[in-house]
C-alpha cells in the first residue's frame, strides 16, 4: 500500500525534473537535450491524465527528432502517442 500512494509523489517529481531539463536544455541551445526533456516531461503528463498536453509534447519531440534525423527517438515518441491512444 505504501508503494501504491508513493507513486503520485514519485510522477510530481518525475514531472518538476523534466520541467527543469526542459527549460535547461532550450537556455543551453542543446536541442537533442531539449526534444528529450519534452518527451519525458510528455510521457509523464500522460501518465497523471493529462493526455491532451503529453500528446501535443510528443508531436512536438518528435518533430525536433525528425529535424535531426533520429529515427529511434522519432519512434519512441511515436509509440508513446499510441500507448497514450490505446
Amino acid at each position: 500500500m505504501a508503494a501504491t500512494s508513493r507513486a503520485p509523489d514519485l510522477l510530481d517529481e518525475a514531472g518538476a525534473l523534466s520541467q527543469e531539463h526542459l527549460r535547461l536544455a532550450a537556455g543551453l541551445g542543446l536541442e537533442d537535450g531539449h526534444a528529450r526533456a519534452l518527451f519525458y516531461l510528455s510521457t509523464q503528463r500522460g501518465r497523471v491524465g493529462r493526455l491532451d498536453e503529453a500528446l501535443a509534447g510528443l508531436v512536438e519531440a518528435e518533430a525536433a527528432f525528425a529535424a535531426q534525423d533520429n529515427l529511434v527517438w522519432r519512434t519512441r515518441c511515436a509509440l508513446a502517442r499510441a500507448a497514450l491512444l490505446l
